[in-house]
């Protein structure tokens, strides 16, 4: 039964995650190729959004298991909301798990690169006047798996309690939050510890989505 229970829901869930995710990264291609940037800034700009899109796809998934019957015919089995979310988790997770590989943050590639005491682009150097220059090597980026693994609860939770809008605001709000606490980290203001401050944000959402879920949630 439990097997018959992932192949049905993980299933689901694995396909419209990876459909976004795949849309999202040939729509950052594209991009690239359009400004005239080389394609080895893909990684790096992945690993910007690749958690919001992992909640994008996740509550893609949740939402069209919700208009099939789905999530009431897997409720009648004996599956509930906190089994959904911990699924979701892992497949955000999962699909966190490249950025361990990729490139290093920033966008590469001609893009502008933090000197520790500046940015240097275009053979210019733009000194800051308050930087810090950065001591050590940049850490595995576990923060960004923690990301991944929220954002995946996140967008199963959104899935199941809110719309279309919460998921828009909550996914805009992901992504800017990453790009400050990254461009932190990389000018040495955010320690190495920050790069937790987007899961624990995503965190406490969720907990707010889950406290305020309808009694009755449809379908």
């Amino acid at each position: 039964m439990d097997r018959a229970l992932i192949q049905i829901c993980g299933g689901r869930l694995l396909r419209a995650l990876m459909a976004v995710q795949g849309g999202g990264l040939c729509l950052l291609a594209l991009v690239l190729l359009v400004e005239g940037q080389p394609l080895e800034a893909l990684p790096g700009l992945w690993g910007l959004v690749g958690s919001s899109l992992s909640l994008v796809g996740l509550q893609v998934g949740v939402v069209r298991m919700r208009r099939e019957g789905v999530i009431l015919a897997l409720g009648s089995l004996g599956v509930g909301p906190a089994q959904l979310l911990g699924w979701g988790a892992a497949l955000g997770l999962v699909a966190a798990l490249p950025t361990l590989v990729g490139a290093e943050a920033g966008l590469g590639g001609g893009g502008p690169e933090w000197t520790g005491a500046g940015w240097f682009f275009g053979g210019v150097h733009y000194p800051e006047a308050n930087a810090v220059a950065r001591t050590m090597d940049a850490p595995i980026r576990w923060g960004e798996l923690a990301t991944g693994a929220a954002a995946g609860a996140m967008g199963v939770g959104l899935g199941l309690y809110r719309g279309v809008v919460g998921s828009l605001v909550t996914t805009g709000l992901l992504v800017v939050i990453s790009a400050l606490v990254r461009g932190g980290m990389e000018r040495g203001i955010v320690g190495g510890g920050g790069g937790a401050l987007p899961s624990l944000l995503l965190l406490v959402a969720l907990a707010a989505v889950w406290g305020t879920k309808p009694l009755f949630p449809r379908r």
